[in-house]
């Protein structure tokens, strides 16, 4: 998915499960894309470490919210066609995060969950 709907999305999960959250959401919404830029490592390889270090090392330090963002950008890139690594298994689906039609429809889904 696009950086835009992973923002999107995971800030409204916040705003209705968390609200004090949003800010720290929004952080941890891209940050596992974030992680792999500074470390210049390729595209999704980083991404299971990131549920490791968001589960065990941000929650307890009461930053729920960025843990809550990159879970949920995990969720999401696991929707895609490329899709993430779980536990050294390929976890995939149909979407194709260059698809504007896509993308839209995963933010318009949130909208209609979370009403």
């Amino acid at each position: 998915m696009k950086w835009y709907t992973h923002i999107a999305t995971a800030t409204m999960v916040a705003a209705r499960l968390m609200p004090d959250q949003v800010a720290l959401t929004a952080v941890g919404a891209i940050l596992p894309d974030v992680v792999e830029n500074l470390f210049m490592a390729p595209h999704r390889s980083l991404h299971e470490l990131a549920v490791w270090l968001t589960v065990f090392a941000l929650v307890p330090m009461g930053m729920g919210g960025i843990a809550i963002g990159s879970l949920h950008h995990l969720i999401l890139d696991a929707l895609t066609i490329h899709g993430i690594t779980v536990f050294g298994k390929r976890v995939r689906w149909v979407l194709n995060t260059n698809n504007i039609f896509h993308n839209m429809s995963i933010i318009t889904l949130h909208l209609l969950l979370l009403l």
